[in-house]
């Protein structure tokens, strides 16, 4: 701090007023990027319950890379979302020129299921080669609209990566 001072401030005063002015700043900074989500439904049970809390981080581009077995918020108001937030699991990331080979089988929290008995070839709904296609799935995949539904997203799609409850 040598070189900066403020007028009229004590040493201490200065400190004080700095350290404010950073705090604030911090603040800011964690309040554009960090924020929370009410679960609403039951489309990620057992994982997420009905009124749960949850930490997103919502600037996707700041976060690490979205990966395979991530939890996201899709927009609202987005076409597929019919107007609110969505809450979804990633389970399968489609390369650039949409040629990389699905996996067999998809783990969920009840179980592992044929890809194919998921998302059958030939889905009209679902196009499974979609360049750069994040396909998405709720872990109660009896009562989830999702992918399957409705087809892949894009990152441009989500609007923030859940960090916790």
């Amino acid at each position: 701090m040598a070189g900066l001072q403020i007028s009229g401030l004590s040493k201490r005063q200065q400190i004080s007023y700095l350290l404010t002015v950073l705090l604030l700043l911090i603040g800011t900074i964690a309040w554009r990027l960090f924020g929370t989500i009410v679960v609403d439904g039951e489309s990620m049970n057992p994982t997420l319950h009905n009124g749960e809390s949850l930490m997103v981080m919502r600037k996707y581009k700041w976060f690490p890379s979205l990966a395979v077995g991530d939890i996201i918020v899709l927009k609202p108001g987005n076409a597929r979302t019919d107007g609110h937030a969505v809450i979804k699991r990633i389970i399968f990331m489609q390369n650039k020129t949409g040629t990389a080979a699905w996996p067999t089988s998809i783990q969920t929290k009840f179980g592992t299921f044929p890809s194919e008995e998921l998302f059958p070839a030939g889905n009209e709904d679902c196009d499974l080669n979609r360049p750069n296609g994040i396909y998405v799935m709720g872990d109660n995949i009896d009562h989830s609209e999702d992918s399957r539904d409705y087809g892949p997203v894009t990152a441009s799609d989500v609007y923030g990566k859940v960090l916790g409850r």
